[in-house]
């Protein structure tokens, strides 16, 4: 965004939040952009004479593959001194893996102007509004580095929230922030507030574990031993959320570890989603639950547009879900009265007649003569994504 526009964002914030209401703003962030910086302006360098993104794309990745092989050539201890080299590989990798369409919007365009943690806390000040933290909380629960001649000295050098928040993201080298923003009168009311328990209480998590190696994971890495018989729980109970209250019945006689495990999983795992409200783990049954009314016609218009849609399907917690052609007319037949045998006799109807294609576990496409022998299992999958991915509700 151009300078006019973020003043802008800033006050449509600030004369159209409620006194309670709570604003969020993402936002590229430095020190961790300056090595991102190096790899856009590579790109912007081989695409500037090219017409038509399409040809800017393919001048752009072309470079980066260049400059890839540059830096293989030189990954070394010594150039490693004057270069950040194994960082800008690191990124290469992660844009060249990224769609077209975000590579073309993060890195091509005209305006990407990442900024520091303070000098976004400036911009709110001007504007009567203050940083609250971020959806993440990684700021409320996480306030220690664990190396304790760090942690002794940023508590001791900064005591203000912001300086404090700049010195982590340093450290860190973040590249990316989500803040949360209210009106500063508003924070002025909350600023000495202090988290607990009751207030802990009030959030339902949502976090689904694999075990591997016997150490249970998420999608970004393992989790730490000692909560080991948290993530248990976790995982069974998913799709459904947990919040302390049931914690803390699993574990009556020591409610600290319980409260300390519950906030761990919090900071420990990236894919722990923090929602206010509790989520059930609903399946399909005629009679007892059906595809949620009020995403009927939204169903409706992916099954109309097929692979032509203008949007990507996403669940209310905006969450992408891959559902195809056949899901999405099955997902309509889950309407409460449509048994499984017959959500697949239609379903099977509907392949023969439309000449769709379905897919195994494996992601290949199931042969025409073997359809018919598997189409159970395929509904009894669908209707368990639709579950997984909140789209059913109890009748």
């Amino acid at each position: 965004m151009p300078d006019f526009v973020k003043e802008a964002i800033l006050k449509v914030v600030r004369e159209n939040l409620s006194t309670n209401g709570v604003a969020f703003i993402s936002y590229n962030v430095y020190p961790g952009w300056k090595v991102k910086d190096i790899a856009r302006d590579i790109m912007l360098l081989a695409a500037k004479d090219k017409e038509g993104m399409q040809e800017r794309l393919k001048a752009a990745k072309e470079a980066l593959l260049v400059y890839k092989e540059y830096l293989l050539s030189k990954d070394n201890i010594t150039y490693e001194n004057k270069m950040p080299t194994r960082m800008l590989l690191f990124w290469i990798d992660e844009i060249l893996a990224k769609d077209d369409f975000y590579i073309a919007h993060e890195f091509l365009e005209d305006i990407n102007d990442p900024f520091y943690f303070k000098d976004f806390n400036a911009m709110l000040a001007k504007n009567e509004l203050t940083y609250l933290c971020e959806y993440t909380l990684d700021d409320i629960f996480t306030p220690d580095v664990g190396t304790a001649v760090v942690d002794e000295y940023k508590n001791n050098k900064f005591k203000d929230r912001i300086d404090l928040e700049q010195f982590m993201d340093m450290i860190s080298n973040k590249v990316f922030r989500q803040s949360l923003v209210v009106h500063s009168k508003t924070y002025e009311s909350i600023a000495n507030k202090q988290i607990g328990p009751s207030d802990i209480n009030k959030i339902h998590v949502v976090a689904d574990f694999i075990k591997k190696d016997n150490q249970w994971q998420d999608s970004y890495g393992a989790m730490p031993q000692d909560i080991s018989w948290l993530c248990e729980v976790f995982y069974k109970m998913y799709p459904a959320s947990i919040n302390l209250s049931q914690i803390l019945e699993i574990l009556p006689e020591d409610k600290l570890m319980a409260y300390s495990a519950f906030v761990r999983i919090l900071t420990n795992s990236s894919d722990a989603m923090i929602v206010k409200d509790e989520q059930k783990n609903i399946e399909y049954k005629p009679g007892y639950s059906r595809l949620s009314v009020n995403l009927t016609n939204y169903v409706k218009y992916f099954l109309n547009h097929k692979n032509n849609a203008d949007v990507a399907f996403a669940n209310k917690f905006s969450i992408l879900g891959k559902f195809n052609t056949v899901d999405y007319y099955i997902l309509l037949l889950l309407d409460g009265k449509n048994s499984l045998e017959e959500v697949a006799a239609k379903a099977l109807k509907f392949i023969k007649e439309s000449n769709e294609n379905i897919l195994d576990i494996d992601g290949k496409v199931l042969k025409k003569d073997k359809v018919a022998a598997n189409i159970m299992n395929y509904v009894l999958g669908t209707a368990k994504m639709a579950s997984t991915f909140y789209l059913l509700e109890e009748i």
